[in-house]
């Protein structure tokens, strides 16, 4: 993002082009070997963990194999992980059939959320559809499954990718629910975490994290998080989202890699790029260490959590379209200007502003060329 901090870029081929992209890392690899990689998304998670054989001579990788990623990342079989080992989730199926669907519309509560069981290389990085009546849902799922496009072939790995997840939709979602980030070593031992509950979101009814704020983990949840890593045979960087509905918590996602608050994170004590490249490279009494000293850092840092530009336009944005009530805006300007001498924006530092330019001249030049989206979805709130 043109941060002054960054002293060198590099251009590499997109993931829809995977051959291309693999045979320019493995050259990267043999001109300058010896660099950490590690994911930062759910994409180059998979893409890393498949050719992990043609990788790791040349870089210092630390991530689980592949049929791992499988699991977690198809939203059916983590929902059967999660059965596995006591953490709750919403009602949801995974129809394979016509008729299996027509029986998952008669019995799942509504309103139901249309999901894909997997986002890896999809084009369509939509949250899913939402639909409000048994009667709408067969056509509805039947028209999302066949708008289901991958930029590559994942048949051969993942056969039922194009296949979706129907899912009890909770209002709750929109805010109040926790995320836990954190980090496990190979043996389940070191393990840390840390904790937010977010209040709002971008669009507001699904979407990216936009305001959050430090919570503690339950001291339950923390543990059946570390057993479900175990179970799966995960290790590395992680962060989850749990619904809070009628007293439990309910996981709705599990991000195998770096996640788009991690600064927060970070400010807070909890360094998990140091954790993945002591892990990497094998510095155990270093990592524990650093695990150990995070653990201790528990509550210190800022918190409150907010991508401060894109709140301001939101705000504006759907207070002058009345889908948020004078009330609510207020609500969120005292909110701000509590919290802003000492909240983490990622996009804001002090001595690195242009970051913070960029940001806001790219979310203008967005409203330009796609008006309509921005209406619809920041504006209207649909």
């Amino acid at each position: 993002m043109g941060s002054r901090y960054v002293t060198r870029r590099l251009r590499c081929p997109a993931l829809s082009e995977p051959s291309r992209l693999l045979g320019w890392l493995v050259e990267l690899g043999q001109r300058d070997p010896g660099a950490v990689l590690y994911p930062t998304s759910d994409d180059l998670a998979w893409f890393q963990a498949l050719h992990a054989d043609a990788l790791a001579p040349y870089f210092k990788l630390f991530a689980p194999p592949v049929k791992v990623l499988n699991e977690l990342l198809d939203k059916a079989s983590l929902n059967e992980l999660c059965q596995r080992v006591g953490i709750d989730t919403p009602p949801a199926a995974a129809p394979r059939t016509d008729a299996e669907l027509e029986e998952a519309a008669r019995t799942l509560p509504m309103p139901v959320l249309i999901k894909q069981r997997t986002q890896l290389f999809s084009r369509a990085r939509d949250k899913g559809v939402l639909v409000g009546t048994r009667e709408d849902l067969v056509r509805q799922a039947k028209a999302y499954r066949e708008r289901s496009d991958r930029v590559t072939d994942l048949s051969s790995e993942l056969p039922e990718a194009t296949l979706s997840l129907l899912q009890t939709y909770f209002a709750e979602g929109m805010d109040n629910s926790i995320q836990v980030s954190g980090f496990i070593d190979e043996t389940g031992e070191l393990f840390v975490t840390r904790g937010v509950v977010k209040l709002l979101q971008r669009p507001r009814r699904m979407g990216l994290s936009l305001c959050l704020e430090d919570v503690e983990v339950p001291p339950e949840l923390n543990e059946r998080i570390r057993e479900l890593c175990r179970e799966a045979g995960y290790y590395g960087v992680f962060e989850l989202e749990f619904l809070r509905v009628d007293g439990k918590h309910l996981l709705i996602d599990f991000n195998p890699r770096y996640y788009h608050y991690m600064g927060f994170c970070i400010a807070r004590g909890m360094p998990v790029p140091l954790f993945t490249t002591l892990a990497a490279m094998g510095e155990r009494t270093a990592l524990r260490g650093a695990v150990e000293q995070a653990k201790r850092a528990q509550g210190s840092g800022p918190r409150a959590f907010c991508y401060s530009s894109q709140l301001k336009e939101m705000v504006l944005a759907q207070g002058l379209a009345f889908t948020m009530t004078h009330t609510e805006v207020a609500r969120w300007v005292r909110w701000y200007r509590a919290n802003r001498d000492t909240m983490h924006d990622p996009m804001d530092e002090p001595e690195d502003r242009f970051p913070h330019y960029l940001d806001v001249a790219s979310g203008l030049v967005d409203c330009v060329r796609h008006p309509r989206a921005f209406i619809r979805s920041i504006a209207l709130n649909k």
